[in-house]
């Protein structure tokens, strides 16, 4: 054989080997033809159940959907927002897929069975329903109707959750809140970017107000899950001045139960000691002794400490406040003017409010006046109700004018109406020797007060409505320093001696915030629980816990009213399995 034809026969046999080798077995080829069935197979069930289960939401969508059915709980509806949602989304599922729910889908779940970490009850996003229908739907069976029930109920929860993480979950009308008002676009469009994002909770989280007072309280709520300092049933704490000892023994027992104390037998010096630091961390006298206000507040637990702090929550939820960074915030219920920056306290004032027939209103405005050596023009409510029949001597401290002229206490005519009284600057003047103006509708300020005494006492409600500040010419000289007046204490002093009325305009206004919290951290970041002075609580915690006011029931008693802090299981137990048939109805 010549060299060539060996050559050529070598390299027949190289390819004829290199051709066997890389021939596949039957047993490698079976793998593969199995893989391409396979991925072929749930290709097929992807395309299925997304064309299904859009058949099934886009009639659904179409209808005019009214209700979420809940059985016998509170009936809401994400109304616009959804059906806008799908329209952006092509009708395709959001949180399912041929497997059951998606990463998404569980996330939220999860967190529709906790809901009570934001203060609201998990029953009114459906979390009982969805975690039953989930348990029972099972994707092999191509269950759409169920599938559908199941895909719109979360949709429906995240974006009623995200409203009232926003806005507020009690609406108008004394009922959970529903209105997504003019702009239903933004909730769909968040909605469908977190889940793209795959950020479902702190997407919705970011709809809660980002000031230092709901973060802090916030914190507290999540606080109470893990504390085990509940009272005993029917726990109460006799009168110290009929039984002292009894007294005693039963308010050692409730600072035992909240963690003041470490026994239930300590000796007298550590019980005084425990009672006072609950008295100051509760921002009542620190006296040691058990007076009614302090018994109030040992008496409760953290089931109500929870329903509190999650009421004002809720109202915090509720304001249309957009905080500023430089503002005052007057809260109501704590006698308390807080200066703020931010998140720095700048000054805190304590404050005198309304009686509770002369309440002082919730509003804002921003303070642009100040006027030194104020006069008093006493309104018309004051002269009808309280100045007639006064002495001739008393009397005399105003200037008095009717039917077009100045009169004296003696020709004034109390029938015949027509009358102004002006009460001329002076240190018996009733607002004091300073005054910060704001445009509102009460006709109310803040202002000095010649009865300094009353700042003492803990329970601050006597005026007529009107806000009466302590050390107000250090809050005058902070306003006017801000504006860049170079206007000192001393400074406001020397004008006061002047005795002249004195307008300082503020071209840099402050924003004020009057408002009602019962429950607020102060400067330390201690929480502090406040009496509910003007009885305001009562319906919103009916609505908040029950989903509907009825005056009959006290939302505020009674274990019914507690939401739960334990999460609903995964699956319903057998006999929740009839609350839910239909989730969504058209």
């Amino acid at each position: 054989m010549t060299p060539i034809k060996l050559t050529r026969t070598i390299v027949v046999l190289f390819l004829l080997l290199s051709a066997c080798k890389q021939r596949p077995d039957s047993k490698d080829m079976a793998a593969s033809a199995d893989v391409v069935k396979d991925s072929l197979r749930l290709e097929k069930a992807k395309t299925f159940f997304k064309d299904e289960l859009k058949d099934k939401l886009a009639p659904l969508l179409a209808d005019s959907l009214s209700r979420v059915k809940t059985n016998a709980e509170p009936i809401l509806f994400s109304g616009p927002a959804l059906r806008i949602a799908y329209i952006d989304n092509d009708y395709e599922a959001i949180w399912l897929d041929e497997q059951g729910l998606n990463a998404s889908g569980r996330e939220l779940l999860r967190l529709l069975q906790n809901t009570e970490r934001y203060g609201l009850h998990n029953k009114y996003y459906g979390a009982g329903n969805i975690a039953y229908a989930v348990a029972k739907w099972k994707p092999e069976r191509s269950d759409m109707k169920l599938a559908a029930d199941i895909e719109l109920s979360l949709s429906n929860a995240w974006l009623l959750l995200a409203l009232h993480l926003n806005r507020g979950a009690v609406g108008r009308q004394q009922l959970l809140n529903h209105d997504f008002g003019s702009n239903p676009e933004m909730y769909a469009a968040e909605m469908l970017q977190a889940v793209t994002d795959g950020k479902v909770q702190s997407r919705l989280e970011s709809f809660q107000p980002k000031h230092i007072h709901y973060r802090n309280l916030q914190k507290e709520l999540a606080g109470f899950y893990n504390s085990k300092n509940v009272l005993p049933e029917n726990f109460s704490i006799r009168d110290h001045k009929r039984d002292s000892v009894g007294a005693a023994s039963d308010v050692m027992k409730a600072l035992f139960y909240h963690g003041y104390l470490d026994s239930m037998l300590v000796d007298a010096m550590s019980y005084k000691e425990a009672l006072k630091k609950f008295q100051k961390e509760h921002g009542l006298v620190e006296d040691g002794l058990p007076g009614p206000n302090t018994n109030r507040l040992l008496l409760t637990d953290n089931k109500e400490r929870y329903r509190r702090v999650a009421l004002n929550i809720e109202r915090w939820r509720s304001t249309s406040y957009a905080l500023p960074k430089e503002y005052i915030l007057v809260n109501i219920p704590g006698f308390e003017a807080y200066v703020m920056n931010g998140d720095v306290y700048e000054r805190t004032h304590r404050v005198i409010v309304g009686k509770t027939s002369t309440k002082t209103p919730e509003l804002e405005s921003i303070i642009n006046l100040v006027v030194v050596n104020p006069d008093w023009t006493v309104p018309q409510s004051i002269i009808r109700n309280e100045m007639r029949g006064k002495s001739h001597s008393y009397l005399s401290k105003y200037n008095i004018f009717q039917g077009g002229r100045q009169v004296s206490p003696s020709e004034v005519n109390w029938s015949a109406g027509g009358i102004r009284m002006v009460q001329p600057p002076g240190p018996t003047n009733a607002l004091g020797h300073i005054k910060f103006m704001f445009n509102n509708s009460h006709s109310v300020y803040l202002h000095d007060t010649p009865n300094r005494n009353l700042f003492e006492n803990t329970v601050r409600a006597y005026s007529h409505g009107c806000v009466r500040m302590q050390n107000p010419l250090e809050f005058g000289a902070y306003l006017l320093q801000r504006d860049g007046k170079n206007i000192s204490v001393d400074s406001l002093k020397a004008m006061i001696q002047g005795g002249k009325l004195t307008n300082i305009r503020l071209t840099k206004g402050l924003p004020i915030y009057i408002a009602y919290f019962t429950a607020m951290t102060d400067p330390s970041g201690t929480l502090q629980l406040y009496p509910d002075l003007y009885k305001k609580e009562e319906q919103n915690a009916a609505v908040l816990f029950y989903g509907r006011y009825d005056k009959s029931v006290d939302p505020l008693k009674g274990k019914e009213a507690i939401p739960s802090i334990d999460a609903i299981p995964d699956a319903l137990m057998p006999e929740d399995s009839a609350m839910l048939v239909n989730i969504i109805t058209p």
